[in-house]
C-alpha cells in the first residue's frame, strides 16, 4: 500500500473510531408497564441519569388506578425522578370502583340505593309501591325497553326506572 492511502485511510478512520466511543458512552435504559388488565402503556426508553415523566395512568372497567410499583405484590412504589440504570418492569395496581345502583321508581315509593365494590354480587331491591299501578320490573333505559339482569355490580354508577 502507498503512504497516501494509508494517510487517507487513516484521516477517515480516525473520526469514525471517535464518533464511535463517544457514542459508547450514552446508556440507554427502558421502563415496561404491565397493567395487570389495564390499557396498554408504551415502554419509555432513554438515556440512564435523565429526568423520567410519568405516563398518562392507565385505565380498566371498574377499578381506580393506585400507582406503579417495582414489584407485582406491590410492596415498593415506583417513583418517576431518574432513568434507572437497568431495565425496569413496572406493575400496575388497581383498587375497585365502589360504585352504585340508583333506582328511579317512577312516582312510586323509594328505593335505597345499592353501593357497593364492583364485580359484588347483588339482587333486586325490594318492589316499590305505586297506587293503582303493579310493578313489572327494573329496565335500564327511560323508555323501558332494556329490562335489566341483576348479577354483579357494574363498574360504574348507573340507574334503573321502575316500570
Amino acid at each position: 500500500m502507498s503512504k497516501t492511502f494509508c494517510k487517507v485511510l487513516a484521516l477517515l478512520l480516525i473520526p469514525l473510531f471517535i464518533i464511535f466511543l463517544s457514542a459508547c458512552n450514552y446508556h440507554y435504559s427502558r421502563l415496561v408497564f404491565d397493567s395487570k388488565g389495564g390499557s396498554v402503556v408504551d415502554p419509555i426508553t432513554q438515556e440512564y441519569g435523565t429526568a423520567v415523566v410519568s405516563p398518562a395512568d392507565p385505565t380498566k372497567y371498574g377499578h381506580d388506578f393506585s400507582g406503579w410499583y417495582l414489584d407485582d405484590e406491590f410492596t415498593q412504589p415506583f417513583v418517576f425522578e431518574n432513568m434507572a440504570a437497568s431495565n425496569v418492569t413496572l406493575y400496575a395496581k388497581w383498587s375497585l370502583n365502589r360504585t352504585g345502583v340508583v333506582f328511579d321508581s317512577n312516582w312510586g315509593s323509594d328505593v335505597e340505593t345499592l353501593v357497593d365494590d364492583f364485580g359484588t354480587v347483588i339482587s333486586k331491591p325490594s318492589v316499590p309501591e305505586r297506587p293503582g299501578y303493579t310493578f313489572v320490573d327494573w329496565f335500564s333505559d327511560e323508555a323501558l325497553s332494556n329490562p335489566y339482569v341483576f348479577s354483579t355490580m357494574p363498574g360504574e354508577t348507573i340507574t334503573l326506572h321502575a316500570k
